[in-house]
């Protein structure tokens, strides 16, 4: 085979495997953006506190202070930052904000909790707000416990709609920017 018949052989192996290797690129790119396989996974982040779920009427249609979303809204009566014996002193079962500005004493994660129920703890801040949040009706008691020497408490009145929730546990500066955030699931 003469000289150059061999040399264009191998430019045309050379530009085949050059379109080659463009192709299976684009395949790659292609694959990546449709099946997110080489990207990064969206990094978790801590979710709002939120102030209104799922709308309902209220069944009952019971007296008292009501959300926009007409589920009739339970209040708190402040405590004065007195605990009561029930509170646990294992310090390994209380919930602590990220930032360790809040301690959350009493409910428990996963408590079962029913209207009367005793929020209490410790903070640095000179108020601690809640939210508790009915799986089914959304907000269904909120309120702002001011802290007294370092401590919360407060009692909670509600009127649940199922048998699970979320108490939201926070601070809230001036400018209406919630911090210090904890969040348990609580049942009823």
């Amino acid at each position: 085979m003469p000289k150059t018949q061999k040399n264009r052989k191998k430019i045309h192996k050379i530009f085949y495997s050059i379109i080659i290797l463009f192709l299976v690129i684009i395949a790659i790119i292609y694959v990546d953006k449709k099946t997110s396989l080489f990207t990064n996974p969206k990094k978790s982040t801590i979710s709002p506190v939120i102030k209104k779920l799922p709308t309902q009427t209220n069944p009952n249609k019971s007296k008292g202070p009501s959300s926009n979303n007409g589920i009739a809204q339970g209040t708190s009566t402040n405590v004065s930052g007195s605990t009561t014996p029930n509170t646990s002193s294992s310090t390994g079962q209380w919930t602590s904000s990220q930032s360790g500005n809040i301690i959350l004493k009493e409910p428990l994660a996963n408590s079962t909790l029913s209207t009367g129920a005793l929020i209490s703890g410790s903070s640095t801040t000179t108020s601690v707000d809640y939210t508790l949040i009915d799986n089914q009706a959304g907000v269904i008691s909120q309120g702002s416990i001011p802290v007294i020497n370092g401590n919360f408490s407060a009692d909670m009145n509600f009127q649940n709609y199922s048998s699970n929730g979320r108490l939201d546990v926070f601070s809230t500066e001036a400018n209406g920017k919630e911090n210090n955030l904890i969040e348990i699931q609580v049942n009823f």
